[in-house]
């Protein structure tokens, strides 16, 4: 990034690592993540449920928590709303779900 971006000096990372995940935003690689470390594991709940990850962004936002840059209140994270998180999350879910359940005729 710094070679090819101008202003890469300023957005590339300096930390290293061993394995890079991209993601739109953080969460979206956390959930990523831990849907291959589920599937790894044999253990759906590695994931968030995502009830549970509903009332994490509406208890965030109600304790005054921002959702992205422009200050927003509502739940959510960087800018996407709490109904799309949910949705990502449920489909990584079930994509864990389909694997664990071979048996399951799948839905990708």
């Amino acid at each position: 990034m710094i070679k090819y971006h101008p202003n890469g000096h300023l957005m590339a990372s300096c930390v290293p690592t061993d394995f890079l995940v991209f993601a739109s935003a953080s969460n979206l690689g956390a959930y990523g993540l831990a849907g291959a470390l589920a599937a790894m594991n044999d253990d759906i709940f590695a994931l968030p449920d995502p009830s549970v990850l509903r009332r994490a962004l509406n208890a965030a936002a109600a304790n005054g928590l921002h959702n992205g840059p422009p200050l927003w209140l509502d739940p959510g994270t960087d800018g996407i709303p709490e109904d799309l998180e949910e949705f990502v999350v449920s489909g990584i879910r079930r994509m864990v779900w389909e694997e664990l359940n071979p048996h399951f005729p799948k839905f990708y």
